[in-house]
């Protein structure tokens, strides 16, 4: 249900008292109700969850709701904060950058992509296709202390050392040291020489290769160790970073994430990622697993996909999924709404709307120059609460651009601009 701090936020923004505003919601009249953004949290300022005076609660987006929260049960020593990544450029054969990910949001978001919990190696390698740069991943809890060094030979009655083959011997690119933090304190202080002087024994890195690292944080219970210090001083940069769900829903957008899935992260952001390190329930929800979700609802068949998403996303989880996904399939055909769109049925129930938009915006992105189908569409998109056409106008602009310099979608935006700002 809509938790109560953000049915007394709305309560006030409708000039209503709570108990007006519960009867109007409960009996599904929204006409000329406001909504908050979706994308959008309401905080407690005295961080007491049961206080919902008005007075102590603020609206904050998603993510700076994660980062207040996130900062009470992290030991930080600075504020982190999301920035913007312009170009990546070598700048000195030294520079190197440790990617660590921020409890309790495990997503590191980049320029409109995200690679989710634990997919670190993912975003290192989706970076580098974008500079077109090969990666090498060396994951060092599989290393011995010797390995790095290589195997001895005698050569003309001298010792020398021949160096492992997945160190590059030329051109340039990246060297990932994936889940860095998880190797053996001798592993990693075999790596201060190869990381600062980019030498060890008779090896050299070629100048034109950059070390990138990755790891979960020791307090993740995630098989960590400490970084020991001494390295950990060997990189230029450290970065925390966070999830974000107006992220990763453009990211599924563009990866093919089911749109059942998609509509439901809609409806419940708060889902998309619930890590709790003194859990020992083996499966709980982060943006990875959901996309494993995804793949469960796509090739897998009906009666098996609440066993199956239990062990993917938990059990709370997936139960609030499959109710959803109900509510999703016995949607209106979507041939029936674009045959008559003035006419087919609408929705008062908030979830059943969520899964219109979803629903919709996948037909959209099949029909992508369709202008007949594309305009039936937006204007059944019309009737709806204007909230809820601003989260499907957002999206259809990316899956299906035409749509937005339709009439029906303009006369909307002229209408509701303020909701798409």
């Amino acid at each position: 249900g809509l938790p109560l701090s953000r049915a007394v936020v709305e309560a006030d923004m409708n000039g209503l008292t709570l108990q007006e505003y519960k009867d109007r919601v409960n009996t599904g009249d929204f006409s000329n109700l406001k909504f908050l953004n979706p994308n959008d949290d309401v905080h407690h300022l005295d961080e007491n969850c049961q206080n919902n005076d008005l007075k102590n609660l603020e609206v904050i987006s998603h993510a700076e709701h994660a980062r207040k929260h996130g900062l009470q049960e992290v030991d930080l020593r600075f504020i982190t904060e999301s920035v913007r990544i312009v170009s990546i450029e070598p700048v000195g054969v030294r520079d190197t950058y440790d990617v660590q990910m921020a409890d309790p949001y495990n997503n590191f978001v980049a320029n409109k992509f995200v690679v989710h919990n634990c997919s670190k190696s993912s975003l290192v390698k989706q970076a580098a296709e974008r500079i077109d740069l090969p990666v090498i991943d060396i994951r060092a809890v599989l290393l011995d202390p010797v390995d790095l060094r290589g195997i001895p030979y005698v050569k003309d009655r001298t010792a020398h050392w021949a160096p492992p083959s997945f160190l590059p011997r030329e051109g340039k690119g990246i060297v990932f040291l994936d889940e860095l933090v998880n190797a053996p304190p001798m592993v990693q202080s075999a790596l201060l020489q190869l990381v600062l002087d980019r030498r060890i024994g008779e090896y050299q890195l070629p100048d034109g290769w950059r070390f990138v690292a990755a790891s979960n944080r020791v307090k993740d219970r995630a098989g960590s160790h400490k970084i020991i210090s001494s390295l950990a001083n060997r990189f230029a940069c450290h970065i925390d970073v966070e999830v974000d769900h107006g992220d990763w829903h453009l990211w599924a957008l563009n990866n093919g994430i089911a749109p059942d899935v998609r509509a439901f992260m809609t409806f419940r952001p708060a889902l998309l990622s619930q890590f709790d390190p003194n859990s020992d329930d083996p499966a709980f929800p982060t943006p990875r697993s959901w996309e494993f979700a995804s793949k469960i609802v796509l090739n897998t068949p009906n009666d098996l996909h609440l066993q199956a998403l239990q062990g993917t996303v938990g059990k709370g989880p997936a139960g609030e999924f499959i109710a959803f996904r109900d509510v999703y399939m016995s949607l209106p055909n979507p041939a029936d709404v674009i045959r008559d769109p003035e006419n087919a049925p609408i929705s008062k129930d908030p979830a059943t709307l969520y899964a219109i938009v979803g629903s919709m915006t996948e037909e959209s992105r099949k029909r992508p120059k369709e202008q007949k189908a594309l305009r039936a569409i937006s204007t059944y998109i019309n009737r709806l609460p204007a909230a809820f056409g601003a989260i499907f106008f957002k999206d259809v602009s990316i899956v299906a651009p035409m749509m937005t310099a339709l009439p029906e979608t303009m006369a909307w935006v002229k209408k509701h601009n303020s909701l798409i700002q």
